[in-house]
């Protein structure tokens, strides 16, 4: 029966590996035992920074609409408005919101008429 080297798969995965870890500091750039656990670590923060970078970004959202409704002496603020948007059955999403306060100044305080 031949014998199986493992060699060239080794090569490819810690190729593999090293090519993930560039700009990493110290010898975890280019020692695969170093990097291998820094490059599980990047990847759990990668991973956990999706879904803060969503929930930072409906903040701001949140910030640009109140910032708009206080400009516009009629409400208390984004809780408010937001509430008087839902009972009139307004499907418009924050994002969308946040836009038109920027963009369409005038379009916006009619749409805070409306409620």
């Amino acid at each position: 029966m031949v014998r199986i080297k493992t060699s060239y798969t080794r090569k490819d995965k810690h190729k593999k590996l090293l090519n993930q870890t560039k700009g990493f500091r110290g010898r975890a750039s280019s020692c695969y035992r170093l990097g291998l656990p820094r490059v599980y670590k990047s990847l759990q923060y990668k991973y956990s920074s999706r879904k803060l970078m969503k929930r930072k970004l409906n903040e701001q959202f949140i910030t640009k609409i109140n910032a708009a409704i206080r400009n516009i002496n009629n409400f208390k603020g984004y809780s408010q408005f937001y509430y008087g948007l839902n009972q009139q059955n307004c499907m418009i999403n924050r994002k969308i919101l946040a836009t038109l306060s920027i963009s369409e100044p005038i379009s916006f305080k009619y749409l805070s008429k409306i409620y």
